[in-house]
């Protein structure tokens, strides 16, 4: 708090794991929001050992894009890349 008025920091990351973790329907305000990334990797918890394809590596990342963009998050790139999912703002 600052004379009286209450400041934000910066919650990007937090609304983007917000994002990733829920499934489609958990955000009863937003039904379509959620991308459930656990249900993507399975059981492992690793990108690495993961028998998913390129193609719906990239098709996540797309709905990703999509989904931080319409919760006004600006996303110049969102991939995977050694393991780890990387999101890019700007």
């Amino acid at each position: 708090m600052s004379k009286g008025q209450m400041s934000l920091g910066d919650c990007r990351p937090q609304t983007a794991e917000l994002l990733l973790r829920a499934e489609e329907g958990e955000i009863k305000e937003y039904p379509k929001l959620g991308l459930g990334i656990q249900r993507l990797l399975g059981a492992s918890n690793s990108i690495g050992s993961m028998s998913v394809g390129a193609s719906t590596l990239g098709a996540f990342c797309i709905r990703a894009k999509k989904q931080l963009k319409h919760c006004k998050i600006a996303v110049s790139r969102i991939e995977f890349k050694d393991n780890q999912l990387c999101i890019k703002y700007g």
